[in-house]
């Protein structure tokens, strides 16, 4: 049946591994996943309908607090299912139906109509793909200038296990190269089209939230590159191919992986001061090829609850970062963020400049939520005990739809002035 979700405007527009919040295991099993699922899809299929929500929603918190009580039994003390992030990922995952058809097998022209005019883009799907068996990854990639959609896909990508193993979309990009790398309404520019398109491919196939790639060629290699440093929770890796940088620094790829298969001496740059910064994100080899590539992707997921975020905010447009999020920012006066979480202390560190205010987001993943949690703002410490929100992780989805990131408790912090030293 099909059952597909709103898709939130912030994602329609959008630290090595050791750095990662490790993830639990998980304690329930794929029926009770199925189970929460489909209460979910009741839900969301009210809100969409705007009938029947109160009722839906209570039936969610039914199912939950039925396994709840399960668990708390087998365990001889209180568990409450929304404190088991990876499950609730799960579950959320079987929620984000999308249609059962889809074409497969062959390269499949796309032109969709957006808010800002209409958008083209070329895409092929495994042969033996179904949503029914799952997930598959996803690899966004931008052409050469000039480059014939349907050849650029021909000739780079349909080889092997790439082929066989994601969905691949080669997008139109605006005729004016300038445009490519920036954001902008009449004309369109790059990073819309990037985002439209990835929002409508995610409402036709079953794309693994945590296995979403974003790659580029000549002149599309800073266009990735800038997209990725706007929206860093969103991709699991930037992979540039037969192109250099010209502009985007690594500063906001702390937790996304970057492979650069040739590449000129900004690429080197960019590895160089990425390595400086602490990363060891960035890989770089020459002579990579398909499989090389497709080696690296299986072993580069997303980190969906990184411990640890470096952020530079170099659009109004780029205000989150995984579990966070800031207002009271001017671009032009080049604000930053660097936030930490000790889970074993059960602190958060924020040091920020030229902000004014943070949204923190929180999962049992990220924090221990049965404890109190201490932020620190610039030196400024507050404690609170919170409490997990199952009207927090349905709105979260609903404005997101990434089952990678899901949130029981958020909480709005002021940023004070850093004092001088």
């Amino acid at each position: 049946m099909k059952r597909p979700l709103r898709f939130g405007i912030a994602l329609a527009l959008g630290l090595s591994l050791t750095a990662a919040i490790l993830p639990f295991e998980l304690v329930l099993k794929e029926k009770d996943h199925e189970k929460i699922g489909d209460s979910l899809v009741e839900y969301y299929d009210a809100i969409k309908e705007k009938k029947g929500i109160t009722e839906a929603r209570n039936e969610v918190r039914d199912v939950l607090d039925k396994f709840s009580a399960k668990l708390s039994k087998k365990a001889k003390k209180d568990v409450d299912v929304l404190s088991l992030t990876e499950d609730m990922t799960a579950a959320f995952m079987k929620a984000a139906s999308v249609p059962s058809r889809a074409a497969v097998g062959k390269i499949t022209d796309f032109s969709v109509d957006t808010p800002l005019g209409k958008m083209d883009f070329s895409l092929h799907a495994p042969k033996k793909y179904k949503a029914s068996k799952g997930s598959v990854p996803l690899i966004i990639t931008i052409p050469e200038e000039g480059k014939d959609l349907s050849d650029h896909l021909n000739e780079n990508w349909m080889l092997g296990d790439v082929r066989d193993g994601a969905v691949i979309a080669a997008l139109k990009m605006p005729r004016n190269v300038d445009l490519w790398a920036k954001s902008s309404r009449d004309p369109m520019g790059g990073l819309e089209v990037i985002m439209f398109s990835l929002g409508n491919i995610l409402k036709e196939y079953a794309i693994d939230p945590n296995r979403i790639y974003i790659s580029g060629r000549g002149d599309g290699v800073e266009a990735a590159a800038y997209v990725a440093s706007i929206f860093p929770y969103t991709f699991a890796g930037l992979i540039g191919r037969s192109g250099d940088l010209s502009g985007t620094g690594p500063k906001n790829f702390g937790n996304v992986h970057c492979y650069f298969a040739g590449g000129g001496g900004n690429v080197t740059d960019f590895q160089d001061k990425a390595k400086d910064l602490g990363y060891e994100t960035v890989t770089v080899e020459p002579a990579g090829d398909l499989k090389a590539i497709w080696t690296w992707i299986e072993a580069h997921p997303r980190i969906a609850n990184p411990s640890k975020i470096d952020f530079e905010l170099k659009s109004p447009m780029a205000a989150r970062a995984y579990w966070l999020s800031a207002a009271g920012f001017d671009p032009e006066e080049e604000p930053a963020i660097s936030a930490e979480i000790n889970r074993e202390t059960n602190a958060i560190a924020i040091t920020a400049s030229n902000v004014s205010e943070v949204t923190l987001y929180f999962n049992d993943a990220l924090v221990d939520l049965d404890r109190e949690v201490k932020v620190i703002c610039n030196g400024v410490e507050q404690k609170e005990k919170f409490s997990r929100s199952l009207a927090t992780a349905l709105t979260q989805f609903y404005n997101s739809n990434d089952a990678g990131r899901v949130y029981t408790a958020f909480q709005v912090y002021d940023i004070p002035e850093l004092e001088d030293k």
